[in-house]
């Protein structure tokens, strides 16, 4: 085999496993971006404490920038890395907080599209 169609073929191999290695990274890497964070008023408190967090969170691909999915985060830690997370299923609306709400109970969270989830104060308390 003449030395140019080795290289032709090498490089076309090559080529091929770097585009599937981009491809698999688009499918699987993401990065996060915190778009909204509301602190519980100081008139709630609960049995851990803590200040906790209510937050909007969006996950995208870390290739193409892709928006993936949307996250509710409640939690205590203000970066929102670390607690409860609910994965939304807001296909084709926008993810807006029109109201938080925090009572003993919980915490409610209503979405401008009329969406609404409740999530109990034992998912998000005592280090959650």
């Amino acid at each position: 085999m003449p030395p140019a169609r080795v290289l032709l073929r090498a490089g076309a191999g090559f080529l091929l496993l770097v585009l599937l290695a981009l491809l698999l990274t688009e499918a699987k890497a993401t990065r996060n971006e915190n778009l909204e964070r509301r602190e519980q008023p100081a008139a709630v408190r609960y049995t851990d404490g803590n200040t906790h967090y209510a937050g909007l969170v969006r996950e995208r691909s870390l290739v193409l920038g892709r928006e993936r999915r949307h996250w509710l985060y409640t939690g205590s830690d203000p970066g929102m890395e670390y607690g409860h997370f609910v994965r939304l299923d807001l296909t084709g609306v926008r993810a807006e907080f029109e109201d938080v709400r925090w009572t003993r109970e919980g915490v409610r969270v209503r979405f401008t599209s009329g969406h609404e989830i409740f999530v109990p104060a034992r998912y998000f308390t005592g280090g959650r």
